[in-house]
């Protein structure tokens, strides 16, 4: 194979520029690159163009983007939109950038949209020749390019320059289901409606709802911003500061593109909006570089939460406050999205609070962590386990205190590629943040893996456990069990391994005959993992290599993926 550094180098993001789906290894696809040059191939992994001396290259979540990134497209949806009569390609690719890459659910939404649209538009016309389920077979084949040609229709130019002390008036248009904001006036059009027709201030702030593809609303009220996100999830807010009068807002060409100057200096998006104010009061930490970082709260002491998870793959991607009676939904959209996932779970005592929240940041990403102190002296931390010197030597910093008496919140980018950034409460001046940190430490010392890597690390108490709550893979051959959730004769609750709530499978009661908890250890790809857990030795042959850990002192369990291995000790951790 030809060398790096004989050709160029050029990424493919695995999403059509053009109709806006994702690019399946195997499709035809036309890759575009900066200078206009063009290579028809199938999709894959890696594809050398030898004419060009290019080697284009799937875009990932870590990608470094090489010498540069192509612009790729599904080859129907490209000529299509290369016929002379179509706007310029690069007017197209303007209007249908995402500001960021949009959730599963969404996928699935936009998909199911275009498909009834086109399958309802064939039965209208065909009703007495077509039957429904023949119309419906014809529009899964059409997605792709009925998308193409909506975005054909409505690309024009134009750019918007207003005056924010005056009533202003919008136009809006539909795309899949989904209405943007399409022109602003300060005089009233054909089929605009108000958004505003206040007096102008320089303390106001100008809330700006977006998604993915563009504008979806404007508004200077916070109220009407706060009750919106509850109608709309999927939203995200642009928070910017009225300084002046008038300002210019972007236009793709078909939409409103996000305004600039936002209240943090930086193209913030915000699940929930913020007051001016309460912004000012926030403290950002830059982990590692993050360009417009989307940053959702962190609801933190709410009287109905029962416990926290991190999820990491590669990187600590997310953290979750559990509360009674939620959705576990948000399980399945990270498994859309990734592999090799590890969540870890720690349920909170009862009338336990988070008192502190403390960040470990080194050069790399696995040395990247972030820890949760509660006021029972009990620590959640979120990132790997300190197996060498260079990661123990790695200081904590404290960058938030929080009130144990009342809710709070802090604030994380949402990303596959990680947490990026977090927005915590300001520490008051005299606050050492370089006081004595969280301590990841282990009774024995951890060995017996089969790889180097990052390996995670949880313990709990054998002693007066009332039940034992197993978490067993679905997808997975053999079945393996990932972790378990103890709960304990006093009503408290400790989880060891990669436990998930939305996986959970049998419960084990120990009763007074059971002297010992007994686990069933296999081996895959030379790897340790266990296969099965039971409360009194196993009857008869098994398939496992069965060790009996005794009801007292503390059992340690080391994982990473595929992989796990579990201790005894008599101490107490």
């Amino acid at each position: 194979m030809l060398s790096k550094f004989q050709v160029r180098w050029l990424c493919i993001p695995p999403r059509c520029r053009i109709c806006r789906f994702m690019i399946r290894d195997g499709e035809e696809v036309t890759a575009v690159t900066p200078e206009n040059q063009r290579s028809t191939f199938a999709f894959g992994e890696e594809y050398f163009e030898k004419e060009l001396q290019l080697l284009f290259q799937k875009c990932t979540i870590a990608c470094n983007h090489y010498d540069g990134q192509a612009t790729g497209c599904h080859t129907e949806c490209f000529n299509i939109s290369s016929q002379p009569s179509n706007p310029p390609l690069a007017a197209i690719f303007a209007a249908t950038a995402h500001l960021y890459q949009p959730s599963a659910a969404e996928e699935a939404r936009r998909q199911q949209c275009i498909s009834s649209a086109i399958q309802n538009s064939l039965y209208c016309e065909y009703k007495e020749k077509l039957p429904k389920e023949i119309c419906r077979m014809i529009a899964k084949h059409l997605i792709s390019v009925h998308a193409t040609l909506t975005v054909l229709t409505g690309v024009r130019n134009a750019s918007f320059n207003v005056d924010l002390a005056k009533p202003m008036w919008a136009t809006f248009i539909t795309i899949d289901d989904v209405e943007y904001i399409s022109s602003l006036s300060n005089v009233y059009i054909s089929k605009s409606r108000l958004l505003w027709n206040e007096e102008f201030s320089t303390q106001d702030a100008l809330y700006v709802s977006v998604d993915h593809v563009g504008v979806r609303n404007i508004t200077r009220d916070i109220a009407v911003a706060r009750s919106s996100t509850k109608c709309n999830a999927s939203a995200w807010w642009h928070i910017v500061q009225l300084s002046q009068r008038s300002t210019k807002f972007d236009f793709d060409g078909l939409k409103l593109r996000t305004p600039p100057g936002s209240v943090s200096g930086t193209n913030v998006l915000w699940q929930d909006p913020l007051s001016p104010i309460e912004m000012e009061r926030l403290a950002f930490h830059h982990i590692s570089r993050c360009t417009d970082p989307r940053l959702i709260p962190l609801e933190l002491n709410q009287p109905d939460t029962f416990g926290y998870s991190m999820c990491w793959s590669g990187n600590l991607l997310y953290i979750h406050a559990h509360r009674y009676k939620e959705k576990l939904d948000f399980y399945r959209e990270f498994d859309a999205r990734c592999k090799s996932l590890l969540w870890t779970f720690m349920p909170l005592y009862q009338g336990e609070f988070v008192k502190e929240v403390w960040l470990r940041k080194g050069k790399g990403f696995l040395s990247n962590a972030i820890a949760l102190t509660t006021d029972q002296r009990r620590t959640l931390v979120m990132g790997s386990f300190p197996n060498s010197a260079w990661l123990s030597s790695i200081p904590w910093s404290c960058i938030a205190k929080l009130s144990t008496k009342c809710p709070d919140r802090i604030f994380f980018n949402h990303s596959l590629a990680g947490i990026q950034v977090l927005a915590t409460p300001t520490l008051a001046l005299n606050t050492d943040s370089r006081s004595p940190g969280p301590i990841m430490s282990s009774i024995r010392p951890c060995s017996g893996f089969y790889s180097a890597g990052s390996i995670f690390y949880s313990s709990c108490s054998m002693e007066n456990v009332a039940e034992i709550v197993v978490c067993q893979t679905k997808d997975r051959a053999p079945p393996q069990v990932t972790g378990l959730l103890f709960r304990y004769m006093n009503g408290n609750q400790a989880c060891v391994g990669n436990f998930r709530l939305d996986c959970t499978g049998r419960v084990l009661t120990r009763d007074e005959t059971s002297r010992s908890l007994s686990i069933g250890f296999g081996r895959a790809s030379n790897r340790s993992y266990v296969g099965q857990v039971e409360v009194s030795p196993p009857i008869g042959k098994s398939e496992f290599r069965w060790r009996e850990f005794s009801w007292d002192g503390t059992l340690e369990w080391w994982f990473r993926v595929n992989e796990t291995i579990i201790a005894h000790s008599n101490r107490v951790g």
